[in-house]
């Protein structure tokens, strides 16, 4: 259960732009909150609260495809699975313009590129835990990227972007397949903080 629920951990940047929100029509009836209007949401955060702890209610404008944030397609969905799972490189939680910014999330920077933008290099930040304690480290960050993108024939509804981009990828079969202890050999974890991505050809926005 631990790396399926970091299925998604590693689909760079494939998270939609910010936490969409609604707010009630300007009738009075607020209950004591302000009200922002229409869309306002789309601008600014609404209402924000300063207390930590509680109850989150999400509204979704569709079934959910699935909740494994490895299996998944729907923006809505992407956008869901940021309350439980972490990507390498994500959209800065923030309304507005300012939801447009890319930013680390496991990664302690963007990808380091050399090899005319063919190989990618990430450092996962230090500390960072399951909820058991055990730490997150860069093999599980491989193994979610060969789990989601690579085992067409268990997940089927999420993208597969790194077939086409990884070299090799149009020939590995993904991980429940794979028998091999090294498994996709162009996706390297040289220790528990680094992973190497190589590229069939140059890619200058992988992040």
């Amino acid at each position: 259960m631990r790396r399926s629920s970091l299925a998604a951990v590693a689909a760079i940047g494939s998270v939609s732009l910010l936490l969409a929100g609604c707010s009630k029509a300007d009738d009075g009836s607020d209950g004591g909150n302000k009200s922002a209007g229409a869309n306002a949401a789309t601008k600014d955060v609404v209402n924000a609260s300063t207390k930590k702890g509680g109850t989150v209610t999400y509204a979704m404008s569709d079934v959910p495809d699935s909740f494994d944030p490895g299996n998944t397609y729907y923006a809505y969905m992407y956008n869901f699975s940021r309350l439980y799972a972490r990507p390498l490189m994500t959209f800065k939680p923030d309304a507005g313009e300012k939801g447009n910014t890319l930013v680390p999330d496991l990664a302690s920077a963007p990808g380091k590129q050399s090899d005319g933008g063919k190989t990618w290099t990430y450092t996962i930040r230090k500390g960072l835990k399951y909820q058991d304690g055990s730490p997150i480290t860069s093999k599980d960050v491989k193994y979610a990227v060969e789990r989601s993108n690579f085992a067409r024939d268990v997940l089927s509804l999420g993208p597969n972007y790194f077939q086409q981009v990884l070299k090799g990828g149009d020939k590995y079969k993904g991980p429940y397949k794979d028998k091999s202890a090294e498994g996709l050999t162009s996706i390297e974890t040289p220790d528990d903080t680094t992973i190497v991505f190589h590229l069939n050809q140059a890619f200058q926005e992988f992040d």
